[in-house]
């Protein structure tokens, strides 16, 4: 058996400093032991206040252009092409992207590399061309017919991805089912893991004092970013519709990072921002549906929350349900993706048809109208989250991929 110096050097391959793949290696991080790894990264370019969080949890950080492989057919081919010709200029080109993670691996000794997500190619060509082990892990819903797509077939892309990873990781049953369905032969099922302690231990609920909710009001609530297309948010609009006329003492609020405005061909997530604007307009619930930035705490935005709704239907994990649920907050999920996986329906909270605003409805108003109801399962669901989903579990079974993989 081959040896490795301890600690392992273990370079991170990222395509954000933010964004929620990332955010799941920053927090499995906290939880794996120094001693025996210690975490590089490399990652494009972001806002200086995402790298001055990130850099406390490595030993150190480069900023590289690292392009994306999938193909994204929605937004026409014009769109695609003025996006490509925009990287070409840029020089995100995948030689140099590939030259530069390997310049990486060199300079820092790297024993083994971690892509953190799908969508870069990168970190596998490089680990394969220095010939040492590398992980890929899917954090999206991959496929020919799910949201993000590569440019071969389904066979062609497990069996790709398979040869050039010690494992292929994957966050739910939903997020690994194209690799499961091909014989992918070393895929392993790892969901994310969360820290418990600030979710169950507080007391704040400093939201509800910021929308000046009265004691007798509920909250009803989804965190997604605003940009993000594929979020569904329209389901989550259209549900409140149904309920604020009956539930006279219903709030609904939404939280997430919203776009800026943008030109051309960058526009389209700035554009659905604004749809969603005018769909809530529409709707007549501009006195009681918030579209909210950024609110600083997680933990204060899920005890706040009577319900967490969670419309998208094709999630690949859902971080988002486990924070709910850790805070003792019941879930409202589609029985499809990653959320029906670590929601048990009727337990920790409820499964309604995707994409069906008004089964949504129902099952939200039957928490709303049941405080005891909502108390047992928010008491399940941090009994669920402390026993599968706790940042001791997760950090666990993530060094025991790593030791497996240096073998």
């Amino acid at each position: 058996m081959n040896t490795v110096a301890s600690p392992v050097r273990i370079l991170y391959v990222l395509n954000d400093l933010g964004g929620g793949a990332s955010f799941g290696i920053y927090e499995m991080l906290r939880g794996l032991p120094r001693e025996k790894f210690m975490p590089f990264a490399v990652a494009p370019a972001g806002p200086p206040k995402a790298l001055d969080k990130a850099k406390p949890l490595f030993a150190d950080v480069r900023q590289i252009p690292l392009p994306w492989w999938n193909i994204n057919p929605a937004p026409g081919l014009a769109r695609r092409a003025a996006v490509a010709l925009s990287r070409w200029r840029r020089g995100m080109s995948r030689t140099r992207s590939k030259a530069e993670v390997l310049q990486a691996i060199r300079d820092w000794k790297i024993n083994l590399v971690h892509s953190g997500t799908s969508l870069t190619l990168s970190g596998a060509t490089a680990a394969y061309h220095a010939g040492i082990p590398h992980l890929w892990h899917i954090k999206e819903s991959v496929g020919r017919t799910r949201r993000v797509r590569f440019p071969m077939s389904d066979v062609e892309l497990v069996s790709f991805m398979s040869s050039r990873s010690a494992f292929v990781v994957a966050m739910s049953e939903f997020a690994g089912g194209v690799f499961r369905e091909n014989g992918c032969p070393n895929l392993e099922i790892l969901p994310d893991g969360v820290d418990v302690q600030p979710y169950a231990n507080g007391s704040s609920r400093n939201l509800r004092e910021q929308l000046r909710l009265s004691p007798g009001e509920t909250l009803v609530g989804m965190v997604a970013s605003l940009a993000s297309t594929w979020k569904e948010h329209d389901v989550f609009i259209r549900m409140a519709a149904r309920l604020a006329a009956q539930e006279r003492q219903a709030r609904f609020i939404i939280i997430g990072p919203q776009p800026r405005p943008n030109r051309w061909p960058y526009d389209l997530n700035y554009r659905y921002f604004q749809n969603l604007k005018a769909l809530v307009s529409e709707c007549g619930l501009n006195d009681r549906l918030q579209l909210l930035d950024f609110v600083p705490d997680p933990p204060d935005i899920m005890r706040s929350l009577d319900v967490l709704v969670h419309t998208c239907s094709e999630e690949p994990f859902g971080r988002i349900a486990i924070e709910a649920m850790a805070a003792g907050t019941p879930v409202v999920g589609p029985r499809t993706g990653g959320i029906s996986e670590s929601v048990v329906d009727g337990e920790t909270g409820l499964l309604a048809n995707p994409r069906d605003a008004e089964a949504f409805a129902e099952a939200v108003r039957k928490l709303l109208r049941d405080p005891t109801l909502r108390k047992k399962m928010g008491e399940a669901g941090q009994r669920r989250v402390r026993d599968v989903y706790s940042l001791a579990v997760h950090a666990g079974a993530q060094t025991r991929l790593y030791e497996r993989a240096l073998r």
